[in-house]
């Protein structure tokens, strides 16, 4: 896990690999996050969105083995290389999320940035 304190957002953002899957419609795709906040997702899928564009997105977070379910926007994409098969990093906007995924998912945050090595000085 990486935490990069010197983030100028809202939300400090998690580098870890969660198993995210997304769909859009008929369209379905595993992934992994990129990175991770309150409030948003980085992720890479094989498939260009209009933004924005509403997805489905089920997190499986360790402390559970039923996923997180909820619903973000697309806000942001890039092919992740030059090549024409290269995969899409994906910026999601998390839009609506149960009250009890939500604190699942603040807890796991939570928890992951009390284990980080904490560097500043005093």
């Amino acid at each position: 896990m990486k935490l990069d304190l010197s983030e100028r957002r809202k939300y400090i953002r998690i580098a870890v690999p969660l198993r995210v899957d997304v769909s859009s419609g008929e369209w379905k795709e595993k992934s992994r996050t990129m990175d991770i906040s309150p409030m948003g997702m980085r992720f890479k899928v094989s498939r260009k969105f209009s933004i924005p564009a509403t997805v489905d997105l089920s997190i499986y977070l360790p402390s559970s083995d039923v996923p997180a379910g909820m619903r973000g926007k697309v806000i942001w994409q890039k092919r992740a290389a030059t090549d024409d098969n290269a995969p899409y990093d994906v910026g999601v906007e998390i839009t609506d999320i149960g009250e009890s995924k939500k604190v699942a998912l603040l807890k796991y945050l939570c928890d992951m940035m009390y284990a980080a090595p904490c560097k500043t000085e005093w």
